[in-house]
């Protein structure tokens, strides 16, 4: 009864946690909206301008009645008089736009330390506009998101669909165009939505870092690395609504929402190959579930590559690596016994051999993201190949942008290969040192990745640290650092 009871608490304590997540977000995205007004609030006025022309009522005529002359003068006449309020709109816009949101929101400073750029909403409006009017989308090279990801972006954030509250918002955009509605005002639909999808992904985040802790508090037995017990109530995982609250409901990750900053997507396909790993655990003994655990693994971690950068192999490595632990058994084993050197290199060899599944997988992405960009490559100069080229050196938390910034350009491409690879350094030595803890690797290659890739903002800190504190007191007494502690 006690136990139940201690479930029910737990899932009442996550449901209150993301409630007042949603709450939240929702007041800080509507208070700034009313004081400050929306930065993309152009963006709306320009999508509906065509929504209003296709659902125009004309008092007593039809359009059918109308002959072809009439109705093109009509529909030039009006086209022109919206147009013209679109005019005066970015006029008094340019010359009274002075307000708290330019000085702090837009600051350079506060705006690159939390959103990376690459997922910018004008970027992806842009080329939205371009794949209407079949053009190449990768034409400016600002754009840095792959094809198949670039098109669910435009489906959540501006697909139209004929439904009762699309109606709705359609009669009240001419009220905002013309600056006739005031509540309305305040509600940028597209921007809303993506807002929300941002939200959303922090808070499946959430969910599954729940999950993770859960998982490993029940099957603490797989996660003896310390060399004696000396406390006395026993290891003691943080708690997990504790560690959802922190996550969530800090002010740096909604400042990271408020930013509209989708850097947090990585995380979650992350958070969902790492809980997919831990889940290999208990579903050992079934075959078919493995398989299907394996390839959705395989999946994630090839959609992690094709959204990111090469750097993230790094959480790959890991993954793999505590994918053969849990098959090969070994981690059951008592920590204090040594594994032979020529099944450690076997172990490298299988890690090897599943990531290269995982290229072959990533393989496929880019050949469906050709045939998506018209049979097209251009995407890959944009994305993978920019990887290798100083283009953007915008400040931000990392070191990328500094060190190229201060550097003598002669010695930029010498450099540039040291700075990319130099974190493939640390896998192997890593591996050895951490033989016995497939876990502690795994979280600190995705620290590496997430430390050392170009873009780093505020929210993958705040991410390396939760997962550190999972199970901060084993790992803290852990054999590979208990020698430091004591000291």
């Amino acid at each position: 009864m006690n136990i139940s009871m201690k479930i029910q608490n737990k899932k009442n304590g996550l449901f209150a946690s993301l409630v007042i997540c949603v709450i939240i977000r929702v007041v800080v995205f509507y208070v700034l909206n009313i004081l400050e007004g929306s930065n993309y609030e152009y963006i709306e006025k320009i999508i509906n301008i065509n929504s209003i022309i296709k659902e125009e009522n004309i008092p007593n005529l039809e359009k059918s009645k109308l002959n072809n002359n009439e109705y093109k003068t009509w529909e030039h006449n009006r086209i022109n008089y919206l147009n013209g309020n679109l005019e005066q709109y970015f006029q008094m816009d340019k010359r009274y736009n002075k307000n708290i949101k330019e000085n702090i929101f837009k600051s350079d400073s506060m705006y690159y330390s939390f959103n990376s750029d690459i997922y910018n909403m004008k970027y992806i409006y842009d080329s939205y506009i371009l794949r209407k009017r079949y053009k190449d989308i990768y034409s400016f090279l600002v754009l840095r998101i792959n094809p198949i990801f670039l098109s669910f972006l435009h489906f959540i954030i501006f697909n139209e669909k004929k439904n009762i509250m699309n109606k709705v918002r359609i009669k009240t955009s001419e009220k905002k165009i013309n600056r006739q509605s005031n509540v309305i005002d305040i509600f940028p639909y597209h921007e809303f939505r993506y807002f929300m999808l941002i939200c959303l992904t922090d808070i499946f985040i959430a969910i599954f870092l729940f999950l993770i802790n859960e998982h490993i508090k029940k099957k603490k037995d797989f996660f003896n690395y310390i060399y004696e017990q000396t406390s006395q109530n026993g290891w003691k995982l943080i708690n997990p609504v504790l560690l959802i609250n922190i996550y969530l409901n800090n002010p740096l990750t909604i400042l990271a929402n408020v930013f509209l900053s989708l850097d947090n997507f990585k995380l979650l396909i992350i958070t969902m190959s790492f809980y997919l790993t831990i889940l290999r655990i208990s579903t050992n003994s079934n075959k078919i579930i493995l398989f299907i655990n394996f390839f959705c693994i395989i999946v994630l971690n090839s959609i992690l590559i094709y959204i990111t950068s090469f750097h993230f192999i790094l959480i790959i490595i890991g993954i793999n690596n505590f994918i053969i632990f849990i098959k090969d058994n070994i981690i059951i084993s008592h920590i204090k016994k040594q594994i032979e050197f020529q099944k450690l290199f076997f172990m490298l060899f299988k890690n090897f051999i599943i990531l290269l599944f995982t290229c072959i997988f990533y393989g496929l992405l880019i050949i469906v993201s050709y045939y998506m960009n018209g049979k097209s490559i251009s995407f890959l100069n944009n994305t993978l190949i920019n990887e290798y080229k100083i283009f953007y050196l915008i400040p931000n938390l990392g070191n990328y942008w500094y060190i190229f910034s201060t550097m003598f350009k002669n010695y930029y491409y010498s450099f540039l290969f040291l700075f990319h690879f130099h974190i493939f350094l640390y896998p192997i030595p890593l591996f050895f040192r951490l033989s016995k803890t497939p876990l502690i690797y795994l979280k600190i290659m995705i620290a590496i990745a997430l430390v050392f890739h170009p873009n780093i903002v505020v929210n993958d800190i705040i991410y390396v640290l939760i997962l550190m504190s999972i199970d901060y007191e084993n790992t803290l007494y852990t054999i590979p650092f208990a020698k430091l502690v004591k000291n």
